[in-house]
């Protein structure tokens, strides 16, 4: 069982990777913090907040914090476990919120998965899966061997697989729930263009939805307005600048897409 306590941390990388093979089944639980499972092998029942999936190689979940999930059934399961904390994914400096396969998994997928709108799942086949399950090979035998530099292996290795899969799925979209699709793909062009004017409207019309049905369901999915998750994102990065005391506030607001220093003033210390 995994616990923060026995989690790996790194200058901000907090992170544990196991291999399990058989067993007795895993009784229904949660943890603190995200998990993936990727089997290579055999067969199981996984019962995620009640609702239960057929388990086969290939198949990866990923499992928000607090989600309740148990493992039974079990024939010959074989599967990687990684566990790690929400904030090695939201991390401004690892550059993968410009894909909307990103969204859909990881900020999306975690929760809607706790509220069971949809199965934050992926079913990986051919060349990718041996890409994958190589790279976790390599980070397992790092993980357990601890060699010198060991840390920043698995931190690369980790970044690796979520660029991978982020991708990957983003490819299969066909699986993607139509709604997480068009808020994910938009998601992932605020991401680009926050520090620029963004108009709600040619939002909405770039993933073909109405503006109303587009606001709609963009809130549902990340429980905030279009308006306020650019607001979220401009402020997180004028934080960043603040902290570098670099720039004047005018140059900090023309950065990050305010562009007027006083309403940015207003804001900022309204937050």
């Amino acid at each position: 069982k995994h616990s923060i306590e026995q989690m790996i941390k790194y200058k901000g990388f907090t992170f544990k990777i196991a291999y399990y093979i058989f067993g007795e089944d895993t009784p229904s639980h949660s943890h603190e913090f995200n998990e993936m499972l990727i089997v290579t092998r055999g067969s199981a029942k996984h019962v995620i907040n009640g609702h239960a999936y057929i388990l086969k190689p290939g198949d990866m979940y990923f499992l928000g914090g607090d989600t309740e999930h148990a493992i039974i059934e079990k024939n010959g399961l074989e599967y990687y476990n990684i566990a790690y904390t929400s904030s090695l994914v939201t991390k401004q400096d690892i550059d993968l919120t410009n894909m909307p396969g990103f969204h859909s998994l990881f900020n999306i997928g975690n929760t809607s998965l706790k509220e069971q709108k949809y199965e934050s799942h992926i079913k990986l086949e051919g060349e990718t899966f041996k890409i994958i399950e190589y790279l976790l090979d390599t980070m397992y035998k790092e993980y357990q061997g601890a060699y010198p530099g060991f840390q920043v292996i698995l931190k690369s290795g980790f970044i690796l697989l979520l660029s991978l899969i982020s991708r990957y799925y983003q490819q299969h979209s066909d699986t993607i729930p139509n709604c997480v699709n068009l808020v994910s793909r938009a998601a992932a062009i605020i991401e680009r263009e926050y520090t620029t004017s963004i108009n709600i409207n040619e939002l909405a019309n770039t993933v073909n939805v109405s503006t109303r049905h587009f606001r709609r369901i963009f809130k549902d999915l990340y429980h905030m307005a279009p308006s306020d998750y650019i607001l979220s994102l401009r402020i997180s990065h004028a934080c960043v600048l603040l902290e570098e005391n670099k720039l004047s506030i005018t140059d900090i607001a023309q950065e990050t897409g305010f562009f007027n220093s006083s309403y940015f003033s207003r804001i900022f210390k309204s937050r």
